[in-house]
């Protein structure tokens, strides 16, 4: 009687220790379940604002649709050197002188490849421009290759002017200080250029894109572009001193 009463007890706390063995592992990774859960659903949840961001954004640049074409064509998507070329002879042509010996040199280095280590973070998300170089000779009067160099840097293509001189054009029999130079027929202009274009790069992890995050885009900067390319330089107030043209 005493062995029975014993033995039921005993069996109760085994069958507790043993179903305790198998619920455990599972009780125990509760926590971090429930924690991997709830990061789902937070990521679902900042997809889904993305998602909307993204709709915002394209009905932005819809409204924008002159902005947008500007940056499409200032920074390029591929190496496009007949849109420098025609821009460069174009702008030769309304300028009244003649252009010769145009060459293109392509670049491997990056025009934005250095950055301080405080800047690092924020060049990463930036993607790196390439670059060619044209150089070119142009010919003609001094005012005629002054307007071109005024045309040249507010050109819708983004680009920098590395070097740039104007001299007396010797080949041609005048010399610094000739009536020829003086009359501006004879001067000679040399530039060199880099030309930059940007290609497409995907977004891996659009929710961890800072430009994603918003529902709408800044166009000050593309703002500030457009009125830079469509104005020319402004003479300033203050009266001209010394000759127009230093070659006379």
């Amino acid at each position: 009687m005493n062995l029975k009463v014993l033995t039921v007890p005993f069996l109760v706390v085994m069958m507790l220790i043993i179903a305790i063995g198998y619920i455990w592992p599972d009780l125990s990774a509760l926590p971090e379940k429930r924690a991997a859960v709830s990061e789902k659903e937070e990521n679902a949840a900042s997809v889904g604002a993305v998602m909307n961001n993204i709709d915002a954004l394209n009905g932005s640049l819809d409204a924008q649709k002159e902005t947008e074409q500007l940056v499409d064509r200032y920074f390029p998507e591929n190496m496009d050197q007949g849109h420098a070329i025609d821009a460069l002879n174009f702008m030769a042509s309304q300028a009244g002188i003649s252009m010769s010996g145009l060459d293109i040199e392509v670049s491997n280095s990056k025009l934005n490849e250095q950055v301080s280590d405080g800047a690092a973070t924020t060049a990463q998300r930036i993607p790196k421009l390439s670059k060619y170089v044209v150089t070119a000779k142009v010919s003609g009067s001094y005012e005629g290759i002054k307007d071109f160099f005024n045309r040249v840097s507010h050109m819708d293509l983004f680009h920098k002017v590395i070097s740039f001189s104007i001299s007396v054009d010797t080949k041609n029999g005048a010399s610094a200080g000739s009536a020829a130079a003086a009359a501006g027929g004879a001067l000679t202009g040399a530039f060199e250029a880099e030309f930059g274009y940007m290609p497409k790069r995907p977004a891996t992890v659009i929710e961890s894109d800072p430009i994603f995050r918003s529902s709408q885009l800044d166009f000050a900067v593309a703002n500030r572009l457009t009125t830079f390319i469509t104005n020319i330089v402004p003479t300033t107030d203050n009266q001209q001193t010394g000759k127009p043209n230093p070659f006379q």
